[in-house]
C-alpha cells in the first residue's frame, strides 16, 4: 500500500511543538471528555457524538492530530498574534465560502412557527437554577432608547427552545451549565453588529486602512456576523450565542477567547488550545449536536436550527427571518422574501458612513468619562 501523502504544514509552522502536550497525555484528557459526552448522551436518550481531537490545519481538513498546549499558561500574546497572522484569513474565508453555498443551494419555506420566550420556558421547566441569561446589552452600534443600549431579548422559534431544554439537561448531568449570550435580534441590532465587528476589525489591524482592505475587512466580518437577513439566523429566532459555566461557579468555562471576539482563535476547531479550552469547546459542540443543532464552525459560541446554515443535505430551510413577533402571542412577521438576499449596507461608502458614525459616537462617549 502506498504511503499516506503527509501534508505540507508542519507544527514549526506555526508553534514551536515543544509547547504542546505530548499525544499520549493529550489522549487521556480525550478520553475522559469522550465519557462526558457519553453520559450527556445517556441521560438524554440519544447517540454520543465523538469529540474530534486537535489537528493542524491543512486546505483538506484531514491535518495530523496534535497535542494541547500546555496548561495554565495557553498561548501568549505574541503567539496569538502570529497564529491569527497566518489563520484568519483562512477560517474567514471558510466561513463566507460555506455561507455562499448553503445560500445558493437552500430553499427557505417559512413555517410561520411561534417564537417562545426562553425565560418563560426554563421557568416552565423548574431549570431556573441551571441556566444563566447574560445581563449585557446590545452594543451601542445597534441603536439607543431613552439614551441607554438596548437590551437583549432571549427569544427563539418554539421547536428551537424544545431542542435547547435537551441541551441543558444534558450538560447538567455533568454538573454544567448554559449561559444564553443572545437570542433572537430584532430590526436594527444585526445590522448595528455588523458595523461593530468592521470597527473590531479595524482597531485588530491598525495597519489597515477601510479603503485599501476594504476586501479583508469584509471577508473578515461576513464570517462572523450576518450581513444579508437570509445568513442571519438570529433574525429568525433560529439561533443562540452560548457559553458553559460549571454549575455552582459564576465564571464562565475557559474557552481560549472572549464572547464576541473574533480572528483565528474563534473557530471552534481552532487547534492551539489547552485540554480545558479544548473540552469547553467540544462540550458545547457535541451537545447542540446531540438534539439537532448545528454549531457554526467559525464561532465557538453559536448554534442554530432549521435556518439554512444548519439546513446541510437536505437543503432546505424552514425559518427565514423575521421583523418581529407578538410577544403575547409569538405570532411572527416575517420578511417579504424579495428582501432575503439584500446587503444591510447596499455599497461600501453607505457601511463606512456607519462605521464613521459608531467611532464618532465612541470617541464622544470617551471624552465625557
Amino acid at each position: 500500500m502506498a504511503e499516506r501523502e503527509q501534508p505540507k504544514q508542519s507544527i514549526q509552522e506555526f508553534i514551536s511543538p515543544d509547547r504542546l502536550l505530548p499525544r499520549e497525555q493529550s489522549q487521556a484528557f480525550i478520553d475522559r471528555t469522550q465519557e462526558l459526552v457519553n453520559l450527556m448522551a445517556q441521560v438524554i436518550g440519544v447517540s454520543p457524538v465523538k469529540v474530534k481531537p486537535p489537528q493542524l490545519p491543512t486546505p483538506n481538513g484531514d491535518g495530523p492530530e496534535i497535542g494541547f498546549l500546555k496548561a495554565p499558561e495557553g498561548l501568549s500574546p505574541e503567539e496569538l498574534k502570529s497564529l491569527n497572522g497566518k489563520l484568519s484569513s483562512v477560517y474567514a474565508s471558510e466561513g463566507v465560502e460555506f455561507q455562499d453555498v448553503h445560500v445558493e443551494k437552500t430553499q427557505t419555506v417559512e413555517s410561520k412557527e411561534r417564537m417562545v420566550s426562553l425565560r418563560a420556558i426554563f421557568t416552565q421547566e423548574e431549570m431556573v437554577g441551571k441556566v444563566q441569561f447574560s445581563d449585557a446589552r446590545f452594543n451601542e452600534a445597534c441603536g439607543l432608547v431613552n439614551g441607554e443600549a438596548r437590551l437583549r431579548e432571549f427569544w427563539v422559534r418554539e421547536e428551537v427552545s424544545k431542542r435547547l431544554v435537551q441541551v441543558v439537561k444534558a450538560l447538567n448531568a455533568i454538573n454544567v451549565g448554559l449561559k444564553f449570550e443572545d437570542g433572537f435580534r430584532p430590526l436594527g441590532v444585526q445590522e448595528g453588529l455588523f458595523v461593530r465587528r468592521v470597527k473590531m476589525i479595524l482597531d485588530a489591524h491598525t495597519d489597515w486602512t477601510y479603503e485599501q482592505n476594504f476586501d479583508q475587512i469584509l471577508i473578515e466580518a461576513r464570517s462572523k456576523t450576518g450581513y444579508t437577513p437570509i445568513v442571519s439566523a438570529h433574525k429568525g429566532g433560529a439561533a443562540v450565542d452560548a457559553t458553559l459555566y460549571n454549575l455552582g461557579e459564576k465564571n464562565t468555562r475557559d474557552l481560549g477567547n472572549a464572547y464576541p471576539a473574533g480572528e483565528a482563535q474563534v473557530a471552534l476547531n481552532f487547534p492551539f488550545v489547552t485540554h480545558e479550552q479544548w473540552e469547553t469547546r467540544q462540550l458545547f459542540s457535541t451537545a447542540m449536536q446531540m438534539v439537532g443543532l448545528t454549531p457554526y464552525l467559525w464561532e465557538d459560541w453559536h448554534a442554530s436550527y432549521g435556518d439554512n446554515l444548519a439546513a446541510g443535505d437536505t437543503h432546505h430551510a424552514i425559518y427565514g427571518p423575521i421583523r418581529g413577533f407578538d410577544k403575547k402571542t409569538g405570532e411572527i412577521i416575517p420578511y417579504d422574501e424579495a428582501e432575503y438576499y439584500e446587503p444591510f449596507f447596499k455599497t461600501p461608502s453607505d457601511l463606512k458612513r456607519a462605521v464613521d458614525t459608531y467611532s464618532k459616537f465612541l470617541e464622544e462617549r470617551g471624552k465625557l468619562k
